[in-house]
């Protein structure tokens, strides 16, 4: 009885085992394929000159505002992350120039995946006047296609992508910047600005 006992132990130990092998094998095809499909997947198709920019809305001055309330030209930029390096610069930049800004009656709104006290620790921060859109659940960014696979330091993964437009009183897409370098932008978007409605 013993040995009978002791031999299904041993058959259900050995059972076992093949169901962990089995499930180590379906595990590595899992990540093999995962690994696959996202080297396959698409960069992100940002909108381009002429298309019409999705509707958003955003919170200023204890207001809520919709897109469709702006009556005059808008540049919104897209970022990955508040208070992080390249973002900083980009928005102190544009700080920096808002009495160029605001000479040319252009308004901006930045927008990241960041939460709204996160967005408010980084406008207090470096005294930001503009607006900040948290995004939380990146419907902006898919609209304005900027959110999909990104390579850092041989990581692929998916994220917003910083990536610029800018938005006629009319709501069409003036010129969008699908590569920005942080700390030229600004001066970037007033030449453009200056350059498109002059």
């Amino acid at each position: 009885m013993q040995d009978v006992a002791g031999t299904r132990k041993i058959s259900a130990n050995h059972t076992t085992g093949n169901e962990l092998n089995n499930c180590k094998k379906i595990f590595w095809q899992y990540i093999q394929t995962y690994k696959l499909l996202i080297s396959i997947m698409p960069p992100p198709i940002p909108l381009t000159v002429g298309q019409k920019a999705p509707a958003f809305s955003y919170a200023e001055g204890g207001s809520t505002i919709h897109s469709s309330e702006i009556t005059s030209p808008y540049l919104i930029y897209f970022y990955p992350k508040d208070d992080t390096p390249g973002c900083t610069k980009e928005a102190c930049a544009i700080r920096d120039t808002w009495a160029d800004f605001e000479a040319a009656g252009l308004k901006v709104i930045g927008v990241s995946k960041d939460t709204e006290r996160s967005h408010q620790k980084f406008q207090d921060k470096y005294a930001l006047p503009f607006p900040l859109i948290a995004d939380t659940q990146l419907e902006l960014a898919n609209a304005f296609g900027v959110f999909g696979e990104k390579k850092f330091m041989g990581r692929i993964y998916d994220g917003i992508h910083r990536m610029s437009f800018l938005v006629a009183a009319d709501g069409r897409i003036l010129t969008s910047y699908p590569k920005v370098k942080p700390e030229a932008h600004a001066a970037q978007v007033l030449e453009d600005f200056f350059g498109l409605t002059s």
